[in-house]
């Protein structure tokens, strides 16, 4: 019994390692609408491809709080650096849309759309 615990345990453990650390694709997935980070992401740059500058404003924010939402699932199976880059590029959006600069809002929410999709392949 003892050989057959020392043996299985670790296998165990690798594997549910390797499960939490392969899980991305399905951690980042919508539970609720309040955490569907793809649809507020294009529904903003929707607003300020049209300078709708107020309503770019509100859905950045719900992009904010979905990404906080999303972030405590993805945390484990993602690289530090890609989610530090997410964030950075949200508030550089959020300060675009306040400074109503469109150029500068769309290249932070493209580029976050671009690294989101990237999460979990």
């Amino acid at each position: 019994m003892r050989r057959f615990l020392v043996r299985i345990i670790p296998i165990v453990t690798l594997g549910f390692f390797v499960a939490v650390m392969l899980s991305s694709g399905y951690m980042k997935k919508p539970r609720t609408q309040e955490e569907n980070v793809d649809k507020f992401i294009s529904t903003t740059i929707e607003y300020v491809k049209n300078e709708d500058w107020s309503n770019a404003e509100k859905e950045v924010e719900k992009l904010n709080l979905a990404w906080n939402k999303v972030l405590k699932r993805v945390q484990f199976s993602s690289e530090l650096d890609q989610i530090n880059y997410l964030g950075e590029s949200i508030d550089k959006a959020k300060g675009g849309i306040i400074a109503e600069d469109k150029g500068i809002s769309l290249s932070n929410l493209t580029s976050f759309y671009e690294e989101w999709q990237t999460i979990g392949k």
